[in-house]
Protein backbone atom coordinates (compact mmCIF):
# COMPACT_ATOMS: atom_id res chain seq x y z
CA UNK A 1 0.00 0.00 0.00
CA UNK A 2 1.34 3.44 0.97
CA UNK A 3 4.00 2.35 3.49
CA UNK A 4 6.91 4.77 3.75
CA UNK A 5 5.64 6.86 0.84
CA UNK A 6 3.29 8.86 3.06
CA UNK A 7 4.28 12.42 3.91
CA UNK A 8 6.07 12.43 7.27
CA UNK A 9 3.43 14.56 9.00
CA UNK A 10 0.62 12.26 7.86
CA UNK A 11 2.56 9.18 8.99
CA UNK A 12 3.22 10.77 12.40
CA UNK A 13 -0.49 11.59 12.83
CA UNK A 14 -1.46 8.05 11.82
CA UNK A 15 0.91 6.50 14.37
CA UNK A 16 -0.15 8.92 17.12
CA UNK A 17 -3.85 8.30 16.42
CA UNK A 18 -3.28 4.52 16.48
CA UNK A 19 -2.01 4.91 20.04
CA UNK A 20 -4.91 7.17 21.01
CA UNK A 21 -7.60 4.83 19.75
CA UNK A 22 -5.53 1.80 20.80
CA UNK A 23 -5.91 0.11 17.40
CA UNK A 24 -2.13 -0.32 17.36
CA UNK A 25 -2.34 -3.13 19.93
CA UNK A 26 -4.27 -5.31 17.49
CA UNK A 27 -1.45 -4.95 14.96
CA UNK A 28 1.66 -5.29 17.12
CA UNK A 29 3.44 -8.63 17.11
CA UNK A 30 6.67 -10.15 18.34
CA UNK A 31 9.61 -11.54 16.40
CA UNK A 32 12.21 -13.60 18.19
CA UNK A 33 15.73 -13.06 16.89
CA UNK A 34 18.04 -15.96 17.72
CA UNK A 35 21.14 -15.46 19.82
CA UNK A 36 23.68 -18.08 18.77
CA UNK A 37 26.75 -19.30 20.64
CA UNK A 38 29.47 -18.80 18.04
CA UNK A 39 31.53 -21.74 19.26
CA UNK A 40 28.84 -24.41 19.56
CA UNK A 41 26.42 -22.98 17.00
CA UNK A 42 23.64 -23.61 19.54
CA UNK A 43 20.77 -21.16 19.94
CA UNK A 44 21.21 -20.01 23.54
CA UNK A 45 18.65 -17.24 23.61
CA UNK A 46 16.39 -14.89 21.75
CA UNK A 47 15.91 -11.15 21.62
CA UNK A 48 12.28 -10.11 21.65
CA UNK A 49 11.63 -7.61 18.87
CA UNK A 50 8.37 -5.68 18.68
CA UNK A 51 7.00 -5.15 15.19
CA UNK A 52 3.99 -3.36 13.78
CA UNK A 53 2.16 -4.00 10.54
CA UNK A 54 -0.61 -1.57 9.69
CA UNK A 55 -2.94 -2.06 6.72
CA UNK A 56 -2.56 1.57 5.65
CA UNK A 57 1.06 2.27 6.66
CA UNK A 58 2.54 -1.17 5.97
CA UNK A 59 5.47 -2.22 8.17
CA UNK A 60 6.24 0.64 10.53
CA UNK A 61 9.78 0.90 11.83
CA UNK A 62 10.24 0.55 15.60
CA UNK A 63 12.42 3.67 15.32
CA UNK A 64 9.21 5.53 14.48
CA UNK A 65 6.52 3.98 16.64
CA UNK A 66 8.67 3.48 19.76
CA UNK A 67 9.93 7.07 19.58
CA UNK A 68 6.36 8.38 19.42
CA UNK A 69 5.36 6.08 22.31
CA UNK A 70 8.18 7.53 24.41
CA UNK A 71 7.58 11.13 23.41
CA UNK A 72 3.84 11.05 24.10
CA UNK A 73 3.63 8.81 27.17
CA UNK A 74 2.48 5.53 25.63
CA UNK A 75 5.67 3.54 26.28
CA UNK A 76 4.60 2.05 29.62
CA UNK A 77 1.51 0.57 28.01
CA UNK A 78 3.58 -0.78 25.10
CA UNK A 79 6.01 -2.44 27.52
CA UNK A 80 3.17 -4.05 29.47
CA UNK A 81 1.69 -5.31 26.22
CA UNK A 82 5.01 -6.82 25.13
CA UNK A 83 5.39 -8.63 28.46
CA UNK A 84 1.86 -10.01 28.17
CA UNK A 85 2.57 -11.24 24.62
CA UNK A 86 5.75 -12.94 25.84
CA UNK A 87 3.81 -14.61 28.67
CA UNK A 88 1.25 -15.96 26.20
CA UNK A 89 4.00 -17.27 23.91
CA UNK A 90 5.82 -18.88 26.84
CA UNK A 91 2.66 -20.78 27.78
CA UNK A 92 1.91 -21.81 24.18
CA UNK A 93 5.51 -22.76 23.27
CA UNK A 94 7.25 -23.86 26.48
CA UNK A 95 9.91 -25.91 24.69
CA UNK A 96 10.96 -22.90 22.61
CA UNK A 97 11.76 -20.86 25.71
CA UNK A 98 13.16 -23.60 27.94
CA UNK A 99 16.88 -23.26 28.70
CA UNK A 100 17.17 -20.00 26.77
CA UNK A 101 18.08 -16.45 27.69
CA UNK A 102 15.33 -14.02 26.77
CA UNK A 103 16.34 -10.42 26.03
CA UNK A 104 13.63 -7.76 26.29
CA UNK A 105 14.21 -4.15 25.30
CA UNK A 106 12.87 -1.81 27.98
CA UNK A 107 12.85 1.94 27.59
CA UNK A 108 14.82 3.91 30.14
CA UNK A 109 11.53 5.79 30.63
CA UNK A 110 10.01 2.53 31.93
CA UNK A 111 12.90 2.18 34.34
CA UNK A 112 12.11 5.56 35.91
CA UNK A 113 8.33 5.04 35.90
CA UNK A 114 7.12 3.52 39.18
CA UNK A 115 4.08 1.85 37.59
CA UNK A 116 6.19 0.20 34.87
CA UNK A 117 8.82 -1.01 37.33
CA UNK A 118 6.08 -2.44 39.56
CA UNK A 119 4.55 -4.28 36.59
CA UNK A 120 7.92 -5.69 35.50
CA UNK A 121 8.74 -6.73 39.06
CA UNK A 122 5.32 -8.30 39.66
CA UNK A 123 5.57 -10.33 36.47
CA UNK A 124 9.07 -11.62 37.15
CA UNK A 125 7.87 -15.00 38.44
CA UNK A 126 5.67 -15.53 35.37
CA UNK A 127 8.62 -14.97 33.05
CA UNK A 128 11.66 -16.21 34.93
CA UNK A 129 10.49 -19.74 35.70
CA UNK A 130 9.88 -20.47 32.01
CA UNK A 131 13.39 -19.77 30.72
CA UNK A 132 17.02 -19.95 31.79
CA UNK A 133 17.47 -16.22 32.26
CA UNK A 134 15.59 -13.01 31.57
CA UNK A 135 17.68 -10.04 30.47
CA UNK A 136 16.27 -6.53 30.39
CA UNK A 137 18.09 -4.40 27.84
CA UNK A 138 17.62 -0.77 28.80
CA UNK A 139 17.29 1.20 25.59
CA UNK A 140 19.01 4.52 25.82
CA UNK A 141 16.81 6.52 23.48
CA UNK A 142 16.68 9.49 25.81
CA UNK A 143 18.90 11.01 28.44
CA UNK A 144 18.45 10.18 32.10
CA UNK A 145 18.40 13.08 34.51
CA UNK A 146 18.37 11.13 37.76
CA UNK A 147 20.86 8.29 37.54
CA UNK A 148 20.56 7.62 41.27
CA UNK A 149 16.90 6.60 40.93
CA UNK A 150 17.80 4.44 37.94
CA UNK A 151 20.49 2.72 40.05
CA UNK A 152 17.88 1.86 42.70
CA UNK A 153 15.51 0.42 40.09
CA UNK A 154 18.30 -1.68 38.58
CA UNK A 155 19.13 -3.08 42.04
CA UNK A 156 15.46 -3.82 42.69
CA UNK A 157 14.97 -5.67 39.40
CA UNK A 158 18.20 -7.62 39.82
CA UNK A 159 16.90 -8.83 43.20
CA UNK A 160 13.84 -10.14 41.34
CA UNK A 161 16.16 -12.25 39.16
CA UNK A 162 16.56 -10.16 36.02
CA UNK A 163 19.93 -9.44 34.47
CA UNK A 164 20.25 -5.85 33.26
CA UNK A 165 22.27 -4.65 30.28
CA UNK A 166 22.40 -1.44 28.24
CA UNK A 167 21.30 -1.24 24.60
CA UNK A 168 21.65 2.17 23.00
CA UNK A 169 19.18 1.17 20.22
CA UNK A 170 21.62 2.68 17.73
CA UNK A 171 20.90 6.12 19.14
CA UNK A 172 24.35 6.76 20.57
CA UNK A 173 23.08 8.97 23.40
CA UNK A 174 25.40 9.75 26.24
CA UNK A 175 22.64 9.81 28.84
CA UNK A 176 24.41 7.08 30.79
CA UNK A 177 27.60 9.05 31.26
CA UNK A 178 27.42 7.93 34.88
CA UNK A 179 27.02 4.31 33.82
CA UNK A 180 29.73 3.23 36.24
CA UNK A 181 27.23 3.70 39.06
CA UNK A 182 24.78 1.20 37.56
CA UNK A 183 25.03 -2.40 38.72
CA UNK A 184 24.53 -3.84 35.25
CA UNK A 185 25.49 -7.20 33.82
CA UNK A 186 26.79 -6.04 30.47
Amino acid sequence: MFGNQLPLEMKFKSIYNAYLDESIYEELYLNYQSIVDLISGEIVGVEVLLRWHNEFLGEVSPDEFIKIAEDYGFIAKVTKYVIRLIQVDMIQYPDFFAKKRIHINVSVLDMINHESVLFIRNNAHCLLHRCEKMILEITETTKVSNVEDLCEVVKELKKCGYDIIIDDFGAGHSGFEKILFLDIDG
